[in-house]
């Protein structure tokens, strides 16, 4: 981001699925009148088709409350209909940030545990679609300001590990930037725990 605002050419190598997603969102610069008329087909795409059978995977009620895992199902099948990659990909950022708040995960730790006072929460469509609804108008913002502070530079973004991919590069690199180490502390990125769910 940083790079295209200061018109820059940029290398990003990301090896965790999940923020290599948010970066490729973070850094594409859609138009917004067709990403507000993308959310329109979603929200109305999400209220008035059937909700159809549930996602379904080993642990899944470990994690989930069957009221939530029935809207997210459908919220994400919803998004699926999108035909424009980046526009879908954009929603599915969102969809990740609301997965871990309406998941059963106490959220205090860097471990994934249940949180009992979660227990007896009950999901409904339109609370589902209100969490969705913050998380997209929070990347909306951003992703204006990414559309209007457009460069001409280039920013590849490359899903693999970046140990093996940086020799292509020898000799052609003004500045690396690493983030923390993943991990289980307070002083790591707990991606692990974030992209599991």
């Amino acid at each position: 981001v940083e790079c295209l605002l200061l018109n820059r050419d940029s290398v990003g190598i990301e090896l965790n699925p999940l923020a290599f997603l948010i970066s490729k969102v973070k850094t594409n610069a859609i138009d917004p009148g067709k990403l507000i008329s993308a959310y329109d087909r979603l929200n109305k795409s999400y209220f008035e088709k059937e909700i159809g059978e549930s996602i379904s995977f080993k642990g899944i009620d470990t994690w989930f409350s069957e009221s939530s895992t029935i809207h997210l199902s459908h919220l994400l099948k919803s998004i699926r209909l999108e035909k424009n990659k980046n526009i879908r990909s954009v929603f599915e950022v969102s969809f990740s940030d609301i997965v871990r708040y309406i998941s059963l995960v106490r959220h205090n730790g860097f471990k994934l545990h249940r949180d009992p006072k979660k227990f007896d929460i009950e999901w409904n469509k339109e609370s589902i679609f209100n969490e969705f609804h913050s998380s997209f108008c929070k990347s909306f913002r951003g992703l204006i300001d990414i559309y209007n502070d457009k460069s001409n530079a280039s920013t590849t973004l490359i899903n693999e590990d970046s140990s093996k991919f940086i020799k292509k590069y020898e000799n052609s690199i003004d500045l690396i930037i690493t983030s923390p180490p993943y991990g289980d502390s307070s002083t790591t990125v707990a991606y692990g725990q974030f992209s599991r769910l």
